[in-house]
């Protein structure tokens, strides 16, 4: 309806198309444009189209984007514009935004933190940005390092895994490197974030030989560290030829742990008492130390374990009759003949 009239002046279909309160409206007012004032919308200033992104209105949202892929001179715009943006965008244009920035924006342009920042974001396009625009950086101070390790907790699940894989790596590289570092990892409350470490950590020579790291690893909460922790002590017997890569205190210190706090852990008790049994092959004088925790072992197993756990005993005893008075001590309910 009156068709002509509108046709005289763009003006006041564009007024319309940013202050209208009816979204038909705005969708009207913005086909007119495009059909019949196409100049007009193309004199739209970069600064109008950025705030257009930001807009409630879904209208001016697709307009903004689309009038932005034939922009000039957007490499002109500060990143911290871009950083506001996609800050403040509806979550539905996110990924149009997201795939703006990523086109227009170079990563030298954007700070550590600032990318680090974004990844750590729970939607998923923006967060994919910042590991985008992570992958070549590297920490250059100590408030970078720190930053680095924030992403054990980033909220897009997707991308977490990738981003604590990218976090170790740019640690190991660290002149600085801590070997402590592997347990930010390992103690984190997200299960895939411990697998990374988990990874790291047989992979990195210097947090694995070093006794602080598996001193700490007994503190953790998590069973199924701490099953994997023995099941690499047995690794590393097996590589060096011994069981006593580190010091037999903590050897035993690792072998309480886990047979006194996993929960849920018939499957790791047996494992132990034949480790244990294993040494006290080799170290008979051990055996005031290790008995007890072997005796604490086979009370709370069953079946199977517990008969080859007290078969192991029987076989020291003939081997070792001196040690009797020990295991007599160890083993009340034990009758020997």
């Amino acid at each position: 309806m009156f068709r002509k009239l509108w046709l005289r002046s763009p003006d006041p279909i564009f007024d319309l198309l940013q202050t209208a309160r009816c979204r038909p409206v705005r969708l009207w007012a913005a086909q007119m444009l495009r059909r019949h004032f196409p100049e007009v919308l193309n004199r739209v200033p970069v600064e109008t189209l950025l705030d257009w992104l930001e807009s409630d209105a879904p209208e001016l949202n697709d307009l903004a984007a689309e009038l932005l892929e034939k922009a000039t001179g957007l490499e002109r715009i500060p990143v911290e514009r871009w950083l506001k943006l996609v800050e403040s965008a509806r979550a539905e244009m996110l990924d149009r935004v997201c795939e703006l920035i990523a086109r227009l924006v170079r990563p030298e342009q954007v700070s550590f933190e600032a990318a680090v920042r974004m990844a750590m974001t729970r939607p998923v396009p923006l967060a994919r940005l910042g590991q985008a625009l992570l992958a070549g950086k590297r920490p250059a101070n100590e408030d970078e390092v720190r930053a680095v390790f924030g992403l054990r907790e980033a909220e897009a699940e997707p991308l977490r895994a990738g981003l604590v894989r990218w976090a170790c790596r740019v640690l190991g590289e660290q002149p600085g490197f801590r070997p402590v570092w592997v347990l930010e990892f390992l103690d984190s409350r997200h299960e895939e974030v411990r697998e990374v470490g988990w990874e790291w950590l047989q992979s990195e020579p210097r947090a694995r030989d070093d006794v602080t790291v598996w001193q700490r690893l007994l503190e953790s909460p998590y069973d199924n560290v701490r099953v994997r922790l023995v099941g690499l002590l047995e690794d590393r017997a097996k590589e060096r030829g011994k069981d006593d890569a580190f010091s037999p205190g903590l050897v035993r210190f690792l072998w309480a742990s886990v047979l006194l706090n996993v929960s849920r852990g018939g499957r790791a008790k047996p494992f132990v008492v034949r480790q244990i049994m294993d040494r006290l092959g080799k170290k008979p004088e051990e055996a005031g130390d290790l008995l007890p925790i072997v005796a604490a072992a086979l009370r709370s197993t069953r079946g199977p374990e517990f008969r080859a756990g007290l078969a192991g005993v029987a076989g020291f005893v003939a081997r070792y009759p001196q040690h009797r008075p020990i295991i007599e001590q160890s083993f009340p309910e034990l009758k020997l003949g």
